[in-house]
């Protein structure tokens, strides 16, 4: 996947040009995947935040998972200790059964309807 020094995709065919980190790409990530794929939610190399990170360019497994909660401001303890407005989004995506990128693609345009967030990061 192609980014700009802004982190926005640049011609990535299918995709449009939203800025990383909100769930409107989030989305439209989601709708490049396979749908029957899977996750492991309690595998911080593994999870739905690791794959979204290593497509965008974060490194591998657990170093793409940190490298990109950096970016967005949140440090391992913070996650741990009190999940922060920026990423609860994409753990309310990334949490419930079944964890498949279909299934985890309907939950998070249920979040955006259901709370109209447009803009918002995950």
């Amino acid at each position: 996947m192609f980014i700009d020094e802004k982190n926005k995709f640049v011609g990535e065919p299918g995709l449009r040009p939203l800025e990383v980190g909100t769930i409107e790409h989030l989305i439209a990530w989601l709708e490049t995947k396979n749908p029957a794929g899977l996750y492991c939610y309690e595998s911080t190399g593994d999870c739905l935040l690791s794959h979204y990170a290593m497509d965008h360019g974060y490194g591998d497994g657990r170093e793409a998972y940190h490298a990109f909660m950096r970016k967005m401001g949140v440090s391992a303890k913070d996650w741990a200790t009190k999940p922060l407005a920026k990423v609860e989004p994409f753990h309310r995506v990334a949490v419930n059964e079944p964890y498949t990128f279909g299934a985890a693609l309907d939950r998070a345009r249920s979040f955006l309807q259901a709370n109209a967030v447009s803009g918002s990061h995950v």
